[in-house]
């Protein structure tokens, strides 16, 4: 089952302008072992742009949304201990926030979208380690003793019924933040939970102008509600009280950005540089407006006739 969205995910905005779009397929994440392959939903592939002046957020993104259950049941395909170059991705994530945290015994950290534990797994024993995920019973055997399993989609208080009176250290949603219905509110979940003074959020997805720089059409699927700019993480992050003070840009995925937020008071300083310099590319990229999507819908209609050209003989 899917619907057509009436409003900006993120902003409400109702000008919606059709810049994408990739014809009707089937799920893109479902993998049946059977005959019910005949069963899978399928729907268009169409992405749209929030459009409408500087009170509005600019967000590209798909045009329905599709049942989470059904993309998110026992037959999704993705883990990611499977990928030996994503193993290693994660694992350096976790490097990298030990030494940005100081993380000590019992200290709680949430990883959102955990998947098969991959990303928990990297971390000391002696922390309160909690994966949130509704495959995780799915890949619950690659759970460790000292890892808890949440199989459910996030929110806080789901968390806190687990977890009262606990706040976070550090939480982290490695390729999950664009999948989602109400990206302020999942925002606004997370902040809930995060210790106001010493806590992070590392959230790492898909980074727009990269995806039309590189004609990365293969990151659009029906799990990928959003594809971001930065001045949308910046925007939503706003209104959660929350605030950028690190990003940096990867080759994962077909081109990724990782993204740290903190508290609005936390003690954490802000890269203003790095954070400035990335709204000022995109500005200069013309994101803000349509041309660089259409540009890009059309070197897609090009690429396709030259795949369907080459496979037809």
């Amino acid at each position: 089952m899917y619907k057509r969205i009436q409003k900006c995910r993120i902003c409400g905005n109702t000008e919606l302008i059709p810049v994408v779009d990739l014809g009707e397929q089937c799920l893109t994440g479902v993998f049946p072992r059977d005959e019910s392959a005949a069963a899978i939903t399928k729907g268009p592939l169409r992405l749209v742009k929030c459009q409408g002046g500087d009170h509005v957020c600019g967000l590209l993104q798909l045009e329905h949304s599709y049942d989470l259950g059904e993309m998110y049941g026992m037959n999704y395909g993705y883990r990611s201990g499977l990928n030996p170059s994503m193993v290693r991705h994660l694992n350096k994530h976790v490097e990298r926030i030990r030494s940005t945290v100081d993380l000590r015994a019992g200290d709680l950290v949430v990883d959102i979208g955990s998947n098969d534990a991959t990303t928990l797994s990297a971390y000391p024993e002696d922390l309160l380690l909690v994966g949130i995920d509704p495959i995780g019973e799915k890949f619950r055997h690659y759970y460790g003793s000292h890892l808890s399993l949440i199989p459910d989609f996030f929110t806080a208080g789901l968390l806190r019924q687990s977890f009262p009176h606990r706040k976070a250290k550090v939480v982290t949603s490695f390729a999950m933040f664009y999948d989602l219905e109400s990206p302020v509110d999942f925002a606004r979940d997370v902040a809930s939970i995060l210790d106001p003074k010493d806590g992070i959020w590392v959230f790492e997805q898909s980074y727009m102008p990269l995806m039309l720089e590189r004609n990365a059409y293969d990151t659009i699927c029906h799990e990928h509600f959003e594809y971001y700019g930065l001045k949308q993480i910046v925007w939503l992050a706003e209104r959660a009280g929350l605030r950028i003070v690190d990003v940096e840009l990867n080759d994962v995925n077909g081109g990724s950005f990782s993204v740290v937020a903190v508290h609005r008071a936390s003690w954490r300083t802000d890269n203003n540089r790095i954070v400035e310099r990335f709204l000022a590319a995109e500005e200069a990229s013309g994101t803000s407006g349509l041309a660089p999507y259409r540009e890009f819908s059309s070197r897609v209609e090009h690429s396709r006739h030259s795949l369907q050209e080459l496979v037809g003989g």
